[in-house]
């Protein structure tokens, strides 16, 4: 099968871009052929479907600032892909972003959130006359998105009512870009991620109380820190932090450490698909894919300081749970098996 596939934001290096590079490994791990068009060039768009004959187009549907990558459906590119779908019967598969008004409401988040992040979330409600353009063209077979089926349910409603698919497509674990390998465990406690002002909240609470406990054990590695972070590492770097780390920390925004399960990082698939150790904040959604045995989860960062003590003291059951967890990725929570679950409802 060949599939056209348009990325969120071309040469991000964001988290992003992580997932976007699974997605597309998990495609050609999958035996298609994936070719990328930049979404905005339309003589580009003309070549491929003329030389490639894609059978599926992989896109995105809304627009964030500095984002392009919705804007095919407004300029002519749209009248392009429509008349080459309609005389080859190209599949279409665009991602989403929930409505996210409507589904903090529902799960009883606080509406504070949206104000302190509102490049990402203060968007507009699903029915955009370019959304409502495609519904009417039928040219979407399916939505899809990151989030979990609670957000289907509850952030999709007006697609839904419409009659157009909504589809989790949770992340996932990259079995190409990460690999396991036999490294001696030299660093106690690492956190990968970077910081900037709203996750910085709560990164905060939990960092601060692991560096005063913990010192030069507990290593932290990431951009935009005012403290503490040893700074950027390539991607190579960061395999190899996983590898090492006895205890891999995992910190989510705080729209994900609510009651109510959303979406969960892709750092925990990293790190459980090497066999590492996680520690993680209250997310809640992930126990929709890990069991207790596989990854600790903790509300405190007092009860993150006392595990970290415990399963650094405790090495076979620290290797255990990681085995755990790295048989359960490897088994179903791979880019490859969601890409092909995802062709599959086509």
């Amino acid at each position: 099968m060949n599939i056209l596939y348009t990325p969120f934001k071309a040469g991000s290096k964001t988290a992003r871009k992580y997932i976007e590079d699974g997605i597309i490994a998990g495609f050609t791990k999958n035996g298609h052929r994936v070719d990328i068009w930049n979404g905005t060039d339309a003589d580009q768009l003309e070549h491929i479907l003329e030389e490639k004959r894609p059978d599926v187009f992989y896109g995105y549907v809304r627009n964030q600032p500095n984002y392009g990558n919705a804007s095919w459906i407004t300029n002519d590119c749209f009248d392009v892909l429509n008349t080459y779908r309609k005389d080859y019967g190209m599949k279409v598969i665009l991602e989403s972003h929930p409505d996210i008004k409507p589904l903090f409401y529902d799960a009883d988040i606080p509406m504070s959130l949206i104000e302190k992040n509102q490049a990402f979330y203060n968007q507009p409600n699903h029915g955009t006359p370019p959304e409502q353009k495609l519904v009417d063209e039928k040219f979407v077979d399916i939505i899809t998105h990151i989030w979990n089926d609670f957000t289907t349910d509850f952030g999709f409603t007006w697609w839904r009512h419409k009659d157009v698919k909504v589809q989790s497509f949770p992340l996932a674990f990259d079995t190409g870009a990460y690999l396991k390998r036999d490294l001696p465990k030299e660093i106690d406690i690492s956190f990968v991620g970077g910081w900037w002002p709203f996750k910085g909240e709560q990164l905060d609470k939990f960092v601060k109380p692991l560096d005063a406990e913990f010192g030069e054990k507990f290593q932290v590695f990431g951009t935009g820190w005012p403290y503490k972070s040893n700074g950027y590492i390539d991607d190579g770097a960061v395999n190899r932090v996983f590898n090492m780390s006895k205890i891999n920390i995992c910190i989510h925004e705080p729209t994900l450490v609510q009651p109510q399960a959303l979406h969960v990082s892709e750092r925990i698939f990293k790190v459980a698909g090497l066999g590492g150790m996680i520690i993680s904040d209250n997310n809640a959604c992930i126990k929709e894919y890990f069991t207790e045995d596989e990854v600790v989860i903790v509300r405190h960062p007092e009860q993150m300081v006392e595990a970290c003590k415990y399963y650094l003291e405790h090495d076979e059951e620290r290797e255990a749970m990681g085995k755990r967890a790295m048989d359960k990725v490897l088994d179903i929570h791979t880019y490859k098996r969601r890409t092909r679950e995802l062709l599959n409802l086509l």
